[in-house]
């Protein structure tokens, strides 16, 4: 009887549970139907005659990034979900409303196989309400950038990178008081195809009219022309990306104290001149790039100052004196290049105090001393570049505890010895280069096989041994893409057949 009273009560419910479900259902069902579209319909037809005015063209060429190397850029065509008759247009890919207005105040439009000629009657410029324009890596065949720009007064963040645009880029951009973000790099181009005219008055009006600004990113456009003392007052910068403009004259040192900036690259401008000025506590610099300039004087004790310094590029350039050993106090930094400039004195120890480094490079100066045993506590290290300076005495024994090690460069300095059997122990170790290096014996020279993962291995000495080495030692390595010996005795005779 129980057990009846109980299988009625459970019955009764589940359908309770079941009727509850459905009826939600319905209402869910029919609130929905009963939303109206947020995006309203004229800007649902410009959307369209904006697609209308693009072919699809998937990407022949490979994007770079903007020191050459290959860029891993995914392109899909974003255009395609916009048709008349599908879901509400704010919800097209790419394509945000204001959810009071429904009017479209962002467009993200990049990587979107955008074919064709960026004309300045496009229906773009009759989105009179983005504050928020992307268009980068697209195909817009060479066009200049219009000059109607200027109709999108609204706009805080453009975006026109790496999207085959060419000319000069008009003034007009510069009426567009409220950008806070503007990147109009070509990312990588040798030919330099966009260029300013009359550059140092167009430089000077940007940094008058754009006191928003936070982001900007000129690299590859042809300036050809000093960068005025004006940008040294733009209050909200807090990146300025300038490689390979062709920039001359002196740098205005004071830039670099914008107290909210935190990333200046100005890369590959060998004319541009300046020096590195003493840096107050409350600077926000994360990332300085200062790669073939004219760059020249000491580095500041006051280096010590950027706290949150995470990478500091100096190399090609003509800075000289010791490397101070304040360096070691900026515990955040895990790349640090300083090569092909005239640095002299030894390596201060300090810079084992740098836990977070994964790179370290000092080739082509007038260092002096042993190998900084001191780098031997930083286990992040993957690369270490010490060539062609004049180091001396032995690799250390304890080389081995380095075991994220990749790249080791040695070459051209005056090291001695036996090379320490703890090398042999780095297996993610992929490039070895040993020029120079003034080995006392070839013994275990070949447990060099032991280097399961090297592609490169470099080893040319003017000194001579007497017993040669079994070129079978490197048969195992089928990484293997570069090996230049010299100085060593190789014996031949016994090479396998699948060596």
């Amino acid at each position: 009887m129980i057990g009846s009273n109980y299988s009625s009560s459970f019955s009764f419910f589940l359908r309770t549970i079941v009727l509850l479900i459905f009826s939600i259902s319905n209402f869910v069902s029919t609130f929905a139907s009963l939303t109206p579209d947020l995006c309203l319909p004229d800007q649902r037809d410009v959307l369209l005659q904006l697609k209308t005015e693009f072919k699809i063209r998937k990407p022949d060429d490979k994007f770079y990034d903007r020191y050459g190397f290959q860029k891993n850029v995914t392109s899909y065509p974003k255009t395609e979900s916009w048709v008349n008759s599908s879901t509400d247009c704010c919800n097209w890919d790419g394509v945000t409303c204001n959810t009071e207005s429904g009017k479209v105040i962002g467009l993200d439009l990049s990587c979107s196989c955008l074919y064709g000629r960026l004309e300045p009657n496009s229906s773009l410029f009759r989105l009179k309400h983005l504050t928020s324009l992307n268009l980068a890596f697209n195909n817009f065949t060479f066009s200049p950038i219009p000059d109607k720009f200027n109709n999108l007064i609204l706009l805080e963040t453009l975006n026109l990178s790496g999207s085959s645009l060419k000319g000069h880029i008009p003034k007009e951009i510069l009426q567009l008081t409220s950008l806070v973000s503007l990147d109009l790099s070509p990312y990588y181009s040798p030919s330099l195809m966009l260029s300013i005219e009359n550059p140092p008055l167009f430089l000077r009006l940007l940094a008058r009219n754009l006191r928003n600004l936070r982001a900007l990113d000129l690299s590859y456009v042809n300036i050809s022309s000093e960068i005025p003392h004006e940008f040294s007052y733009m209050p909200s910068l807090r990146s300025l990306h300038l490689t390979s403009c062709y920039l001359v004259g002196e740098f205005p040192s004071n830039v670099f104290m914008i107290p909210s900036l935190q990333s200046i690259i100005l890369d590959q401008n060998p004319d541009l001149r300046g020096s590195l000025p003493v840096f107050h506590r409350n600077n926000s610099l994360q990332v300085l790039r200062l790669w073939e300039t004219s760059f020249s004087g000491i580095i500041p004790d006051s280096i010590a100052n950027l706290k949150n310094l995470a990478s500091l590029t100096l190399a090609y350039s003509n800075f000289s004196g010791r490397i101070p050993s304040s360096l070691g106090e900026l515990s955040n930094l895990s790349s640090l290049s300083l090569s092909s400039n005239h640095f002299t004195g030894e390596l201060p120890f300090s810079i084992g105090n740098l836990k977070q480094l994964t790179g370290f490079y000092v080739h082509g100066n007038q260092l002096t001393g042993s190998f900084p045993s001191a780098q031997l506590n930083l286990t992040k290290l993957r690369f270490i570049d010490l060539g062609s300076n004049h180091f001396t005495g032995s690799l250390p024994p304890n080389i081995g505890q380095l075991s994220k090690l990749e790249g080791l460069y040695a070459f051209g300095n005056f090291f001695t010895g036996a090379v320490p059997s703890s090398l042999l122990q780095i297996s993610s170790l992929t490039r070895l280069d040993l020029d120079d290096y003034q080995l006392s014996d070839l013994v275990g020279f070949e447990n060099v096989s032991l280097f399961s993962n090297l592609q490169e291995f470099s080893f040319q000495s003017n000194f001579r041994f007497s017993s040669p080495v079994d070129l079978n030692v490197f048969s195992s390595l089928k990484q293997l893409v570069l090996l230049a010996l010299s100085g060593i005795p190789l014996s031949t005779a016994n090479i396998t057949s699948d060596s």
